[in-house]
């Protein structure tokens, strides 16, 4: 399923066609991060703000949503049943966050995510709690 221009979702990967035309996988990236070293001050406020703008269940199905592909406010807010002001205050958090982007269309703005990154949060999001579903129900009892 298409995610942004160029980028693609096969079977759970992220790929993307660079400027000589191969396919390059993008999702092995994550593996050559550097998680020894601690997050700096910016890098915290970033996390917080990223995690701040998932915090809300409307937001998670918009993203949800645009993973798929890109839509305007009025498509996100027939396919989600919520008013266009409501949706446009959401669409503002997540883009404040860098998590969506827009672009002119016309009349209409298109949302878009920013990349295949905000995509593989939420794939680590299920995969977590289907992992450790037992563990998390223990905590809410």
């Amino acid at each position: 399923m298409p995610l942004a221009a160029g980028i693609l979702m096969q079977r759970g990967e992220f790929r993307q066609n660079d400027a000589a035309g191969d396919e390059k996988d993008l999702s092995k990236q994550a593996d050559s991060i550097d998680t020894s070293a601690p997050m700096s001050d910016g890098t915290l406020e970033f996390a917080v703000e990223l995690f701040s703008s998932f915090s809300n269940p409307t937001r998670l199905k918009i993203v949800e949503l645009l993973t798929e592909r890109e839509r305007t406010v009025g498509e996100i807010a027939h396919d989600l049943g919520l008013l266009q002001p409501n949706v446009s205050q959401h669409l503002t958090i997540l883009s404040r966050a860098g998590v969506v982007k827009s672009t002119r269309d016309g009349a209409s703005h298109c949302y878009s995510l920013r990349g295949p990154r905000i995509a593989q949060i939420l794939k680590l999001v299920n995969e977590f709690q289907e992992v450790h579903r037992a563990h998390l129900e223990n905590l809410s009892e």
